[in-house]
């Protein structure tokens, strides 16, 4: 139970009716049944969903054959929720089979809302966790078949889940879930109820006093007004993650005149495209406007070509051996495993990278490969050659018909 509770998850579904759940993730919020869900402003984050009821409330309970037909008629809300969590969240399934009709219908249905030629992107949103005496932990890819279409899941095989929970308490997240939970939630009441007036104060957000509302402040476009001195203190992860989720709204002009021209005096690969472009710095026919006013460490890394993100040696042998320029990204994912793949991606020509698919694969492994010493090089390089393809190739090089 200690270790579980220290499992960096965004949230717990589940159709049992005890309170073990509860008394182990003790700051999540509990939600029973679809009543519950309905009105009580979930935010999808540290958050638990007793979806057949509680035995804290008896008439909750799903209990009768009845019990449960009247829950598949009248609980839309509710599949609807789970079909948004298990299409936007990976799911790790313990002590569920795939053999579950309930589990059999919410795969289903997702699958009949996306494209088949889309269906390759579940392949890392669904874990079964099987218990198997005598087995050591170990993973590997299964297919699963609904109607026609088939799928790939990832299937754990184990005699014990204290590997996998310490795996779990491993992941890390900038602050903590419950506190998360609580801004969203203060966000939504501000929306809902359009009552600006209150008290305004600065607190750490790591406070002692944690189980007090939090009074949040959301500040739309303020980033922009950044001083000078908060942009330089942004460094190049903060950069290549902007250009991963696209989601800081930097202020493109003070991030080249103050952060890019602190740290292109050192780093070897940073993303300067998309704050160029964004700034206005670039002319239609792809030069840099006056380059002689902007400092000459991003005036070198702006005239580049591909072949500049691409070392000589082992990797490219591995790359000739595995004809990358004809073997999509994907595929090598599968054959050769994601760092691989990292790693080789730059040496596909920018015409033959499926932006969209390298997009989505960087944010779910950002954390991961971002911290990890002997990936992190190889993954800002990868970032840095997505930023010089999205924000300059395609725009000002690519050739046209």
């Amino acid at each position: 139970m200690t270790l579980l509770s220290k499992s960096v998850i965004d949230g717990v579904i589940t159709t049992n009716w005890d309170t073990f759940l509860e008394e182990t993730f003790q700051k999540s919020k509990t939600f029973i049944g679809q009543d519950e869900l309905i009105f009580g402003n979930p935010q999808g984050i540290s958050e638990i969903y007793k979806i057949h009821g509680s035995a804290t409330n008896p008439n909750s309970l799903i209990l009768t054959e009845e019990d449960y037909k009247n829950f598949e008629d009248r609980n839309a809300y509710l599949a609807s929720k789970l079909l948004t969590i298990f299409v936007e969240h990976p799911i790790i399934f313990l002590g569920y089979s795939l053999s579950d009709p309930n589990i059999q219908r919410i795969i289903k249905e997702i699958v009949r809302c996306i494209p088949s030629d889309k269906t390759d992107e579940l392949r890392d949103r669904f874990i079964f966790v099987e218990y198997t005496p005598g087995q050591k932990p170990k993973l590997e890819n299964s297919t699963y078949h609904v109607e026609s279409t088939p799928i790939i899941i990832k299937q754990i095989k184990t005699e014990s889940f204290e590997e996998i929970f310490s795996a779990l308490t491993s992941l890390r997240r900038r602050f903590p879930a419950h506190i998360l939970r609580q801004l969203k939630e203060q966000v939504y009441d501000l929306v809902i109820h359009n009552d600006p007036q209150g008290k305004l104060f600065v607190k750490d957000i790591d406070g002692t006093d944690e189980d007090r509302p939090k009074e949040v402040v959301f500040g739309v476009g303020a980033i922009s007004k950044m001083q000078a001195t908060g942009y330089k203190g942004l460094d190049r992860l903060d950069l290549i993650r902007d250009c991963v989720f696209n989601t800081n709204g930097y202020d493109p002009f003070s991030v080249v005149t103050d952060t890019l021209q602190k740290i292109c005096k050192g780093n070897a690969y940073i993303p300067i495209f998309k704050y160029l472009k964004e700034s206005n710095l670039v002319e239609r026919n792809g030069k840099l406007k006056d380059p002689y006013n902007i400092y000459k460490g991003i005036a070198d890394r702006f005239y580049v070509s591909p072949s500049q993100f691409r070392s000589k040696g082992y990797l490219e042998n591995q790359a000739n051996k595995l004809d990358i320029e004809n073997t999509k990204l994907i595929e090598i994912e599968r054959s050769e495993g994601p760092e691989t793949m990292v790693k080789l991606a730059p040496y596909k020509s920018p015409d033959e990278i499926d932006l969209k698919y390298l997009k989505d694969f960087m944010k779910s492994h950002f954390e991961e490969y971002s911290e990890a010493k002997h990936m992190t090089s190889h993954f800002c390089k990868l970032a840095c050659y997505l930023d010089y393809i999205e924000n300059y190739y395609n725009i000002f090089k690519k050739p046209t018909n």
